[in-house]
């Protein structure tokens, strides 16, 4: 990447000259103003954040649960990773039907069911192919949502504050990464593992009720 980004011509940016005196700093405040004033990306933004600290709290210990509690081996880890992925891919190819038959709203909302479920297995896994499974689930519905929220976004985000929002939700959305698998790593140390999953099971229930009653489920064709 830094040897393709060297070998870069230089390109001439239109209105470079007019925004040399912009700070970092005045970027970023523009950019949460945007996105904190668009009730649409403000919504979204809030479930990514939940969504993520929740995929981090089960994350930090999945493995260690598959193969000390459900004696998996390192060949049945490669695995469920790997069927994990392939839920990702289907949901991929298969997003953009989706939304000729359902408002992108309403697949957006459904798609936490498939959370519940996921995460409702690994509750009660006794196997490795119980993890396979949730992980088929939960990666197909993260890319279904995801694909869905970045279209809308792009859409409704003005052309000229695209970067500046794009900056401030990765920022509020990385933050939760390293906080999720900070406590469910604690948590792993002196409480059962499980109860990380019937954690995330209401988390995506309460994310699923709240999104029902919103404007982004309602209206987003």
């Amino acid at each position: 990447t830094l040897l393709c980004t060297v070998l870069l011509p230089s390109l001439k940016i239109e209105g470079l000259e007019d925004r040399e005196k912009i700070t970092f700093w005045k970027d970023a405040k523009e950019g949460f103003h945007e996105l904190f004033n668009n009730s649409l990306l403000k919504v979204t933004t809030v479930v990514i954040f939940f969504q993520n600290f929740g995929f981090s709290l089960m994350m930090g210990v999945l493995v260690f649960f598959a193969v000390d509690q459900l004696q998996a081996t390192e060949a049945q880890v490669g695995l469920y990773i790997s069927i994990g992925a392939a839920g990702g891919l289907v949901g991929v190819l298969i997003v953009k039907k989706l939304a000729t038959l359902l408002p992108r709203g309403k697949i957006y909302t459904y798609t936490n069911m498939f959370d519940v479920v996921a995460f409702t297995i690994l509750a009660f896994a006794t196997s490795w192919w119980m993890i396979a499974i949730a992980m088929a689930l939960f990666n197909f519905s993260t890319s279904v949502s995801n694909v869905i929220y970045l279209a809308v976004r792009q859409e409704i985000t003005p052309n000229q504050m695209l970067g500046r929002v794009s900056g401030s939700i990765a920022t509020l959305v990385q933050m939760t990464m390293p906080l999720g698998i900070i406590a469910g790593g604690l948590w792993a140390e002196f409480l059962n593992i499980r109860f990380l999953f019937v954690i995330n099971i209401v988390l995506s229930a309460v994310i699923l009720i709240s999104l029902l009653r919103t404007t982004f489920h309602k209206t987003v064709k």
